[in-house]
C-alpha cells in the first residue's frame, strides 16, 4: 500500500477503505484481461462460451464495485483533511498526515480525481450493458476472425452491428450523464447527439478528448503523409520486401521466437512479467494484453521472413514495457493505470515503426541473426534498404511507418462514421477500399 501502513492499518483508514474497493476492482479486471488474451490466441474454441462468461462476470464485478455509493463520500472526506492538511504550517503538516497516505497532497489529490472519475464512469452505465458489450465483443472477434479466413466481410457484418449498438448504448448513457451535470444510468431526461456519443467513447480511452481533437490530428496527418511519401525511399531491384518469402528462406516458428525472444530482452522486457509466444490464431499476426505483472504477447511467424514476426513482436513489446514501466506504488489504483490508448500505442509505435525500420537495427538484428537458422541469405534478409523503404500495403498489420500512419486516418473516418451511425457495417468494405485507393 501507500505509505507503508500495514494492511489492516490501512483498511481502517478512510483512504484504506478506497484503496480496498480499487484493489478488489482492479483484480476483477486483471482476471478477466488474462482470461480475454488467452481466448484470443490460444485456448481452444470449444470453451469460448464459458471463457466469455467468466470475462463478463469479471467485468460487471468490477464495475459493481466502483459504482458504490460510498466511493464518492469517503472522497470528500479524504479529499478535506488533505486540503485541511495543505493549510497547516510546513513543520505540522507531517505529524497531522494519516499513516496510509502519500507525502506529498498533490500526488494524494491527483489519486483522489481519478478515483472519482472512475467512480462517476461506472455510476453512469447500466451493469447489464457492460455485461452485453464483453459478451458481444467475443463473439464479434471470433467471427473477425473467421471473416478474415474466409476472406469474407459478410460473416462480421452481423456481429459488428451488434457491438456498435451496445457502444453507442453505453457512449449515450455517458454523454447523458456528462450533459446533465452528474452520473445516473437510471435517467431518461435529455437527448444525446451522435457527436455527444462518440465524444463520450473517446474519453473511455483519451480522457478529456474529444471528437475535434482527433479531427485536427488526423487532418494534420493527411497534409503530413504526402510530403513525407516525396522524400521516403522507394524499394530499390533487387530488394525483397519485407513480408514476401526470401528465397531459400525457411525458418521453423520456434527458432524464430527463440530470436524475438532475445531481440525484446535487449530492448528491456522483463521477461520474469512479459511472456512472448508463437499463435496459429494471433489476429493480423500479433496480440498482446495483460497486466504489469502478467503481460502476454503472441505473435505468428512467417517461415519465408524472420523480419516479419520481429517487427511484430516488437510493437507488442512496445506496450509491454508501457505496463512494466507503470509507477508501483500506485499498481491497481486508477492513477496508476495507462493514462490514455494514444501514449502506450506512440510507445509501441516508436519501437516497431522507428526503431524497428532502421539502418542500425538492420545491423543489430544480422548480429542477432549470425550463425542462426537463416545461413547464407543473412545478408539479403537484413538488407538495410528493406527496412527503410515505404511502399503501398494491403493492410496496416505489417506496413512501414508511413503506410500505417495513411491507414489510420481511413480507420478514424470509417471507425467515426460506424459509431455515429452514418454508415452501416454492410457499407464498411466499399468505404475502405475507396481510402485505401
Amino acid at each position: 500500500g501507500m505509505g507503508g501502513a500495514p494492511l489492516g492499518q490501512m483498511a481502517r483508514t478512510p483512504y484504506g477503505q478506497l484503496q480496498g474497493a480499487f484493489n478488489q476492482a482492479a483484480n476483477f479486471l486483471h482476471s478477466a484481461a488474462l482470461v480475454e488474451m488467452d481466448s484470443h490466441v490460444n485456448a481452444p474454441p470449444g470453451a469460448a462460451r464459458l471463457r466469455t462468461e467468466m470475462a463478463a462476470e469479471s467485468h460487471v464485478c468490477a464495475h459493481a464495485g466502483l459504482r458504490s455509493d460510498a466511493i464518492p463520500r469517503i472522497i470528500a472526506q479524504v479529499r478535506g483533511e488533505v486540503q485541511q492538511q495543505q493549510q497547516q504550517p510546513r513543520g505540522a503538516q507531517r505529524g497531522g498526515a494519516t499513516p496510509n497516505q502519500p507525502q506529498n497532497p498533490g500526488e494524494m489529490l491527483a489519486s483522489l480525481r481519478e478515483m472519482e472519475r472512475a467512480n462517476r464512469r461506472a455510476a453512469a452505465v447500466d451493469p447489464e450493458v457492460t455485461r452485453r458489450r464483453v459478451r458481444l465483443a467475443a463473439v464479434a472477434e471470433d467471427a473477425r476472425r473467421a471473416a478474415l479466413e474466409k476472406g469474407s466481410w459478410a460473416a462480421y457484418e452481423g456481429p459488428l452491428g451488434d457491438v456498435l449498438s451496445v457502444a453507442r448504448e453505453e457512449a449515450k448513457q455517458l454523454a447523458l450523464a456528462l450533459n446533465r451535470g452528474r452520473y445516473d444510468s437510471t435517467s431518461t431526461v435529455g437527448s444525446v447527439s451522435a457527436a455527444d456519443t462518440v465524444d463520450a467513447a473517446i474519453d473511455d480511452i483519451e480522457p478529456g478528448a474529444k471528437l475535434a481533437t482527433f479531427t485536427t490530428v488526423v487532418d494534420d496527418l493527411r497534409q503530413w503523409a504526402p510530403m513525407a511519401l516525396r522524400y521516403a525511399p522507394r524499394p530499390a531491384d533487387g530488394v525483397v520486401p519485407i513480408g514476401q518469402p526470401v528465397p531459400g528462406v525457411r525458418i521453423p516458428a520456434a527458432e524464430q521466437l527463440a530470436v524475438l525472444r532475445d531481440v525484446a530482452a535487449a530492448v528491456g522486457l522483463n521477461t520474469e512479467c512479459g511472456r512472448i509466444d508463437a499463435s496459429l490464431t494471433a489476429p493480423e499476426g500479433m496480440a498482446s494484453g495483460g497486466i504489469p505483472l502478467d503481460y502476454r504477447i503472441a505473435v505468428r511467424f512467417e517461415r519465408g521472413d524472420p523480419v516479419v514476426g520481429v517487427l511484430r513482436g516488437l510493437r507488442g513489446v512496445g506496450r509491454a514495457l508501457y505496463m512494466q514501466g507503470l509507477p508501483v506504488k500506485h499498481a491497481n489504483m486508477p492513477v496508476g493505470a495507462p493514462r490514455s490508448a494514444a501514449v502506450v500505442e506512440s510507445q509501441a509505435a516508436l519501437l516497431a515503426d522507428h526503431i524497428g525500420r532502421s539502418d542500425a537495427f538492420a545491423t543489430f538484428l544480422a548480429r542477432r541473426l549470425s550463425g542462426g537458422p537463416v545461413g547464407e541469405a543473412l545478408e539479403t534478409v537484413c538488407d538495410a534498404r528493406r527496412f527503410t523503404v515505404v511502399r503501398p500495403a494491403a493492410s496496416a498489420a505489417d506496413a512501414d511507418e508511413v503506410s500505417r500512419v495513411m491507414h489510420d486516418t481511413v480507420l478514424f473516418d470509417v471507425g467515426r462514421a460506424l459509431l455515429a451511425g452514418d454508415i452501416r457495417p454492410s457499407d464498411v468494405p466499399h468505404y475502405w477500399r475507396g481510402g485505401v485507393r
